[in-house]
């Protein structure tokens, strides 16, 4: 998959306007599908180390809104609980998962399609230049045991070790 660096603008250059892709949801659950992945990376911090970044686009609806959002899952041992619950809530694993049991971050080339529910929260974050933003924060919901998982778009190919 080709990731998309952009291209630096210069000084002397012209740029095509171009409206924020980002939308604000209203806070509640919501049914979702992975319409868009891509790989960044996380540069560290005082708080985690360096690593890749998983940024998913969302498809997100409820009877009550709609809207596109943006969730970047971080690819270190600190937030793994983040990523088991993507992958728990979308199908690419069951929910009764064993904790310990080892699972492949290529799963991640399967998203595309996947859906399943999710609850959003709004947070309010300081930028640098002193103001207050607003976040979406997505908090995947995980089926109840004895509940059937979302069914994952693709045939898992990761030998089938149960997951």
């Amino acid at each position: 998959m080709a990731q998309d660096l952009g291209r630096a603008f210069t000084w002397e250059d012209e740029a095509e306007v171009q409206d924020s892709q980002f939308e604000l949801l209203p806070e509640g659950e919501y049914d979702y599908e992975v319409v868009g992945f891509k790989r960044e990376r996380f540069a560290g911090s005082s708080k985690m180390a360096a690593c890749p970044i998983a940024v998913l686009t969302l498809r997100c609806t409820s009877p009550k809104a709609s809207g596109t959002g943006f969730c970047r899952l971080f690819l270190n041992s600190k937030v793994v609980w983040r990523i088991t619950a993507f992958f728990k809530s979308c199908g690419l694993m069951r929910p009764d998962t064993p904790e310990g049991t080892r699972f492949p971050m290529t799963l991640f080339e399967q998203v595309i399609g996947c859906t399943g529910r999710v609850k959003v929260t709004i947070t309010k974050n300081e930028g640098a230049n002193g103001k207050t933003y607003e976040n979406n924060d997505y908090q995947f919901v995980i089926p109840r045991a004895g509940t059937q998982a979302p069914a994952a778009p693709k045939q898992q190919s990761w030998g089938g070790q149960g997951f």
